[in-house]
C-alpha cells in the first residue's frame, strides 16, 4: 500500500502578496514645480435586478481599484470599499428601509456549521424614520433614488472560537476558491431593500476580491538572477540551511552502498513575493566520488514547492463534531544549474562535495500564506531523493514481509489504495484513511492511550464532501465500480497534545521489546464504510517512526580535533567542552585488610545528549593517599562506568482503576573502554583516565508522552576488583543524559577506543 521510496524532507515557509507599484512622486515639491493632488483610479462594476410588480428595481455599483480589478471588484485591505445603490420605483412611499452588507466568510461545506463569518461590516442607508426619501431622488430620471456608500476594510479582524473565550486576532485573509478543494475564503457585497407591509423584500449580491498585503523584509545583498553564490561572503543570517542524508545504492561497476549527505539553503528569509523566485544553493557531499558524479547533476535533483490547506471539515463527521482535513498539492518544481566540479576536501578529509544553484519560480497566481479561525493556507518545500538510473535510494517502504515501514520525521506517508467494486457496489458510503499513535502499557482498554489520529478523506459518496483526486474513472460519480486506485499523502506532525492539556509532546519513537509490557504503535488504517445490514471493512498495517532530534554542536575544540583526527582535549584544555559531575569517594578495604578510599571526579563530554551510533566522551580522574588501591584499579579492567536505560510507564492493574502503579525497567547498554590519558600525566596518588561509552545504532531516543518515558543516565558504579574489597556495590554517581537520532552540525565525532563486543544486544527487541 505504501508507495516507493518515499523519503521526503520538508521546509515550511511563507508566501506573501506585495502592494502592487504606485506612482512615485516627490515628498517635496522643488521651486517652481506645480504639485497635482491624484486619486487612484477606480473601476466601476454594475449589478442590477430590473423592476417588476413584485418590487422597485436595485442596481448596485461598486468601484474597484482598476490596477488589479478583472473580471471583480478588487480591493486591497485597509482600502474603503465604495459605490452607490440605486433604487428605481414607481412609488418611493413603498420604500421602508436600504442597507449594504459586507460579509467575509470561510466555507468548508454547504451546511450551517461549515461557516465561519470573520467579517461583518453594515451601513444602513436610509429608513423611512430617519429622514424623507426626496432627499435621495435622482434629478436626472424622477423615479430613481441614489444612495453612495463608504465601508472600510479592516486589516485585522477578532475571531472568538467559543462563547466566552477571548478572541483571537487574524489578517484579513486573501480571496481563494479552488476547484477541488472544499474550503474557500469568500466575500460578499450584499443590498438589502425593506418595503411596506405586504409587499415582498428585495435583495441583490455580488462577490468582491480582497487581496492581502504583507511585505517581506528588506535584504541584504539579494540576488535576483541566479548566476552565482558565496555564501561564506555573505552574511550568515541571510541564509536558511537544511541538512538531510541519503542512502542508497549504486549499480556503477559494482553494486555497493553509499551515503549522500547534502545541505539546501535558501536565500533571505523564508517570507517571498508570489511572482519572484527563490534562490537555492544545494551542497552534495560523498565518499564515493563516482556515485557523486552520478547524482550531482541538475537533471537529478528534485526539490519541489508545495501547498497544504489545513480546514475544520464538518461534514464528513456529521452533526457538530469536527476535526481537521488537509490538502496537498505540488505547485512548483526547482531547476538547476552546476556551479562547482567535484573536488575533494581537506587533505584529512575523505569526502568528495560538489555544489549547484538554481531557482524557483513562484507563479503570480498562488494564494499567500494565510492562517484564520479554522483555515490555514501554508507553503513547504519537499526535498526527493535523487533522480539517477546509477543510484537507487534506499526503499523507506517494507524490505520483506518480517519488517515495518519506517517513517523519519518531516517525511509524508504516501500511499496508493487500490479498490475494486464489482458491478457498482452500492453499498460504500465512504472511504477513510486514518493514522493512529498508542502507547500500550497492558492489554485491556483503559491501558491504551492514543496521542496522535489524523484522518484523511478518501472518497465519499456524497459528491459535497472532500474527495482525494483518482484517476479512475470509476472513482468519480456516486457510486465505485471497477478498478479504483487513489494515491495520498498524510503529512505527520512533530509534536501532540493529549487530552485536554495543552503540554505539547514530541512524537516518540516506535518501541516494542519482549520482556516489557509497554510499547509505542504506529499504523495505518483504510476503513470502507457500508450502508445498513453490511459490515464495514478495513485493512490495517503497522509502521515505524523515527524522530529527528538532534543534539547542540560540540565545543569548537573538540570540532577541531573530530575534523583533524585528532586526540579530543581533556577537561583542563577544554573546560568549556566538559561537563565535571561532583566529586563521589569509593570505600574498600586492600587484602591487608587496610581501609582505601578513592575519590572520582567523572567529567561527560557536553552537550549531554549524544547521537545514537557515536560515542559518549569520558575523563576520570582518581585520587587517594592510598597508591597501591590505584595501581590495582588502573592495571584492570575494573572501573565501572555505563549507560543505563530506565523505561517507565503507568498503568492501571487489575480491577481497581482508581490504583495507578508506576513501573520502571532499567537495562544497561554499553560499558566504558578506559586507557591512560596522553595529554595529563598522573602522579603518585593521582591516576587520569581517558574513555568513551560506544552507543548501539538502534538505541531507542530519548522521549516523554504522557504517561511513558524512555530516560537515559550514564552511571558510575564501584570498582568490580577482588583485590580490592568494596563496602557495597551501590551506584557512587549517576547523571542523566538525552540520547537522539541525528547528528549534530559540523563534523561526526570519532570513535578513538577499538570496537569491541558488546553484551548487551537487542536480541530481545520485536521485529523493526
Amino acid at each position: 500500500m505504501f508507495d516507493s521510496p518515499s523519503s521526503t524532507y520538508l521546509l515550511d515557509f511563507e508566501v506573501v502578496e506585495i502592494e502592487p507599484k504606485l506612482p512615485s512622486f516627490t515628498h517635496r515639491p522643488s521651486p517652481y514645480c506645480s504639485t497635482i493632488q491624484m486619486n487612484h483610479r477606480r473601476r466601476n462594476f454594475e449589478y442590477s435586478v430590473a423592476k417588476s410588480i413584485a418590487g422597485p428595481g436595485i442596481s448596485l455599483t461598486v468601484s474597484g481599484d482598476s490596477r488589479i480589478s478583472n473580471e471583480l471588484p478588487s480591493f486591497l485591505e485597509g482600502d474603503k470599499v465604495t459605490g452607490a445603490v440605486r433604487i428605481s420605483a414607481n412609488n418611493g412611499e413603498d420604500i421602508r428601509a436600504v442597507h449594504v452588507s459586507l460579509k467575509g466568510r470561510i466555507l468548508t461545506g454547504r451546511n450551517s456549521d461549515a461557516v465561519c463569518t470573520f467579517l461583518d461590516l453594515r451601513e444602513t442607508l436610509w429608513t423611512a424614520e430617519s429622514g424623507d426619501i426626496e432627499a435621495h431622488r435622482d434629478l436626472t430620471n424622477e423615479s430613481d433614488y441614489i444612495w453612495p456608500y463608504s465601508l472600510l476594510l479592516p486589516k485585522k479582524v477578532v475571531i472568538s472560537q467559543n462563547d466566552g473565550e477571548k478572541g483571537q486576532v487574524f489578517a484579513l485573509p486573501h480571496t481563494f476558491s479552488e476547484a477541488g478543494v472544499p474550503a474557500r475564503v469568500h466575500y460578499e457585497m450584499a443590498v438589502s431593500l425593506k418595503q411596506s407591509r405586504w409587499k415582498m423584500n428585495r435583495r441583490i449580491t455580488t462577490e468582491i476580491v480582497c487581496f492581502q498585503i504583507k511585505r517581506t523584509r528588506p535584504r541584504s545583498g539579494y540576488i535576483s538572477a541566479v548566476t552565482s553564490f558565496d555564501a561564506a561572503a555573505d552574511r550568515v543570517t541571510c541564509w536558511k540551511a537544511l541538512e538531510f542524508n541519503f542512502t542508497g545504492t549504486v549499480s556503477q561497476f559494482q553494486p555497493r552502498t553509499v551515503e549522500l549527505l547534502c545541505t539546501l539553503s535558501l536565500k533571505d528569509s523564508l517570507c517571498y513575493t508570489r511572482g519572484s523566485s527563490i534562490p537555492l544553493l544545494l551542497k552534495i557531499r560523498c565518499q564515493d566520488k563516482q556515485a557523486l558524479e552520478s547524482v550531482a547533476s541538475p537533471d537529478a535533483v528534485v526539490v519541489q514547492l508545495n501547498r497544504r490547506i489545513n480546514y475544520k471539515d464538518v461534514q464528513m463527521c456529521g452533526g457538530k463534531s469536527s476535526r481537521w482535513s488537509t490538502v496537498v498539492e505540488s505547485v512548483g518544481v526547482a531547476t538547476w544549474m552546476n556551479h562547482e566540479e567535484i573536488s575533494s576536501g581537506p587533505a584529512l578529509s575523505d569526502y568528495y562535495h560538489s555544489t549547484l544553484i538554481g531557482k524557483l519560480e513562484l507563479k503570480s497566481g498562488l494564494v499567500p500564506s494565510a492562517i484564520i479561525a479554522n483555515l490555514a493556507i501554508e507553503y513547504f518545500l519537499s526535498v526527493h531523493p535523487f533522480s539517477s538510473p546509477a543510484f537507487q535510494p534506499k526503499d523507506n517502504n517494507a524490505k520483506s514481509t518480517k519488517t515495518l515501514p519506517i517513517f523519519y520525521e518531516k517525511e509524508n506517508i504516501n500511499a496508493t489504495l487500490e479498490l475494486h467494486a464489482e458491478k457498482g457496489d452500492s453499498s460504500i458510503q465512504s472511504v477513510m484513511a486514518m493514522v493512529r499513535g498508542r502507547v500500550i502499557t497492558g492489554p485491556r482498554s483503559d491501558e491504551t492511550v492514543t496521542f496522535l489520529t489524523i484522518y484523511h478523506p478518501i472518497w465519499a459518496r456524497s459528491v459535497d464532501t472532500p474527495r482525494t483526486p483518482s484517476p479512475s474513472e470509476g472513482a468519480s460519480g456516486s457510486k465505485l465500480f471497477g478498478d479504483c486506485v487513489w494515491s495520498f499523502s498524510i503529512p505527520l506532525p512533530k509534536t501532540v497534545a493529549v487530552g485536554k492539556s495543552d503540554v505539547q509532546f514530541r512524537l516518540p519513537e516506535t518501541f516494542s521489546e519482549r520482556d516489557l509490557a509497554a510499547s509505542v504503535q504506529y499504523d495505518l488504517t483504510i476503513h470502507i464504510s457500508r450502508a445498513k445490514l453490511r459490515a464495514d471493512s478495513q485493512i490495517r498495517t503497522p509502521f515505524g517512526y523515527v524522530p529527528s532530534s538532534k543534539p547542540e554542536p560540540p565545543s569548537v575544540l573538540r570540532q577541531l580535533a573530530y575534523q583533524q583526527s585528532m586526540p579530543v582535549p581533556g577537561p583542563s584544555a577544554d573546560p568549556r567542552g566538559w561537563e565535571t559531575l561532583k566529586t563521589c569517594k569509593a570505600k574498600g578495604t586492600t587484602l591487608q585488610n587496610c581501609p582505601a578510599d578513592v575519590r572520582c571526579s567523572l567529567s561527560l563530554a557536553k552537550p549531554l545528549c549524544y547521537t545514537r551510533g557515536s560515542v559518549i566522551p569520558c575523563s576520570l580522574t582518581l585520587s587517594s593517599s592510598d597508591p597501591q588501591a590505584l595501581d590495582m584499579i588502573t592495571a584492570s579492567d575494573c572501573v565501572n562506568v555505563g549507560l543505563r536505560r530506565t523505561v517507565g510507564y503507568t498503568s492501571a492493574p487489575g480491577i481497581e482503576k482508581k490504583r495507578v502503579a508506576y513501573q520502571e525497567s532499567s537495562r544497561e547498554f554499553g560499558k566504558a573502554v578506559w586507557w591512560p590519558s596522553a595529554s595529563v600525566q598522573g602522579d603518585r596518588h593521582n591516576r587520569h583516565l581517558e574513555g568513551e561509552i560506544r552507543l548501539a545504532k538502534d538505541l531507542r531516543p530519548t522521549s516523554l508522552m504522557d504517561h511513558f518515558s524512555i530516560s537515559y543516565s550514564v552511571v558510575l558504579r564501584s570498582f568490580n576488583i577482588s583485590a580490592l574489597k568494596s563496602a557495597h556495590s551501590e551506584i557512587l554517581l549517576s547523571e542523566p543524559v538525552n540520547i537522539v537520532a541525528a547528528y549534530a552540525k559540523g563534523p561526526r565525532p570519532i570513535a578513538y577506543a577499538p570496537p569491541a563486543y558488546d553484551p548487551y544486544s537487542r536480541e530481545n527487541d520485536q521485529d523493526y
